[in-house]
């Protein structure tokens, strides 16, 4: 458990690093309140992943549920946002600098969806099958 929680922790050091780098000269104030709404969202889009992956699975108990919520949650909620956050802060960066046109602006977001998209899919799958996993581990060890 303390390796995750260190892996969890390094994850979301590396992201607020990363983002805070890519929103530029951006004030400060502005940077927290980009990076906050930033985890609120990309935790509440996790979410929902979770509870779309969750499926037909059930848990010995809500304790358990809860638990697995948490951590799976939390975790790719870390991972999701290194993937969103700072793509999205270097192109707020690059509006504000006035370095890129409306053609450009809109492509790159209609292909960043397309691939969020994938990727969400994807990690529901993954996710079910961590589901899955741990609670034949737990199924196993009540035998």
């Amino acid at each position: 458990m303390t390796l995750v929680i260190i892996t969890i922790i390094l994850i979301y050091i590396v992201l607020i690093i990363w983002t805070v780098k890519n929103l530029g000269y951006m004030e400060k104030s502005k940077k927290i309140i980009y990076i906050i709404s930033g985890l609120i969202i990309t935790y509440i889009l996790t979410l929902i992943i979770f509870l779309i992956s969750k499926g037909e699975i059930i848990y010995p108990n809500e304790k358990i549920e809860k638990v697995m919520q948490n951590i799976l949650v939390i975790i790719f909620a870390g991972v999701n946002a290194c993937i969103i956050m700072p793509y999205i802060a270097k192109i707020i960066d690059k509006i504000k600098e006035r370095e890129i046109t409306k053609e450009e602006l809109r492509n790159r977001i209609i292909i960043f969806i397309l691939i969020l998209i994938v990727i969400f899919v994807f990690e529901g799958n993954y996710m079910n099958s961590i589901q899955d996993g741990i609670l034949s581990v737990i199924d196993s060890l009540n035998k």
